[in-house]
């Protein structure tokens, strides 16, 4: 579908050269997400380990936790839909999936993920006195809200921490 064509009610869509995010969505039911995070909260920086593909956030060790997440995300086809709708492209795969507890350090992390749209599923209240700082467009998301972003844009991650997000990674192809 291209980003001219008319999408469902439920599917989203921003113009190819705007850089603003489509709003939040409640992607999932916060129960959800909120019993992820319970189960992904009682691990501190020290147990936390590092992952290659985004070596300045620290993951935790088990991520059982996350999918259920991941599955019910997908179990809604809209989601996906969602996904290449703002990106005007074919999803060809999920790339990887992680959840996001703490970051080395605060900042701007100029294009973490060139050539991947990223969708970042908020588990439990997430907003910039708890580390992810979308935009100003974007103060917060509710637990299991999701926003969709383009890798190649700028993250921005708060002083603050507490909050814990799934961040999913797509591979994109051009649509025909």
């Amino acid at each position: 579908m291209s980003n001219t064509e008319s999408a469902p009610p439920s599917v989203q869509t921003i113009p190819a050269d705007v850089e603003t995010p489509p709003p939040p969505v409640q992607a999932i039911p916060a129960d959800v997400a909120d019993a992820a995070a319970k189960d992904l909260k009682p691990y501190t920086p020290r147990q936390l380990v590092d992952d290659p593909r985004a070596p300045w956030i620290y993951l935790p060790s088990n991520r059982e936790p996350t999918q259920e997440v991941i599955d019910t995300w997908f179990e809604s086809l809209v989601n996906v839909a969602r996904v290449e709708a703002c990106a005007g492209k074919k999803a060809k795969s999920l790339h990887s999936a992680f959840p996001v507890a703490f970051t080395k350090t605060n900042g701007r992390f100029k294009s973490p993920f060139p050539k991947q749209y990223v969708v970042i599923i908020a588990l439990g209240h997430l907003h910039g006195k708890n580390g992810l700082t979308l935009n100003a467009e974007i103060p917060v998301l509710a637990s299991g809200q999701d926003v969709i972003l383009d890798g190649e844009n700028d993250l921005d991650f708060a002083e603050g921490g507490g909050g814990i997000a799934l961040f999913l990674l797509f591979d994109l192809v051009e649509t025909e």
